[in-house]
């Protein structure tokens, strides 16, 4: 009996120490001091478009950050670093490592936010789920990428995706 009592204790104490905590990213609704939302002008002087342009239709833009002071989270850096936007607001950031940084990048994220969910143990992809953040590190051939979304932009891009088919059908 005791020693079921001790080790339900440290798994209780385990899953604390190791428990996800992205609120740093659900509270400042930002990663590396870019926001979500944050309006594509008042990002002017760090992004460049991206060679791949976006869906015009669905009103999405990718630009690259071109600011190397970006490339970089803890001691990892990065090899691409893209925004894409929705509606001229950010709504998701698009992060390549090396796969020599793949590991350190996974290391460096979990030492903020806490270990990471795995849902399938035989592929490498880890998420974070917050509030307003969702947060997801992809594991594939040696590199690594890493896609924060904002979970708020999501919402209003369903509804205005809504608004539009209701819109839509209403033409008919």
């Amino acid at each position: 009996m005791k020693k079921i009592i001790t080790t339900f204790a440290s798994v209780l104490i385990s899953g604390f120490l190791f428990a996800q905590d992205i609120s740093l990213l659900d509270n400042d609704h930002a990663f590396l001091g870019i926001r979500f939302n944050q309006d594509k002008d008042s990002l002017a002087r760090i992004i460049a478009p991206a060679p791949t342009s976006g869906d015009e239709k669905e009103q999405i833009e990718v630009y690259r950050v071109i600011k190397k002071q970006f490339y970089q989270f803890g001691t990892c850096p990065f090899k691409e670093f893209n925004l894409r936007f929705w509606n001229n607001k950010v709504d998701m950031m698009l992060i390549d490592v090396t796969p020599e940084n793949a590991t350190k990048l996974l290391e460096e994220l979990e030492s903020v936010y806490g270990k990471a969910t795995k849902p399938n143990p035989r592929n490498e992809i880890y998420v974070w789920q917050g509030k307003r953040v969702f947060m997801q590190y992809v594991k594939v051939g040696g590199a690594a990428s890493l896609t924060i979304s904002s979970n708020v932009v999501k919402k209003a891009k369903e509804e205005w995706k809504k608004k539009k088919f209701e819109k839509m059908i209403d033409s008919y």
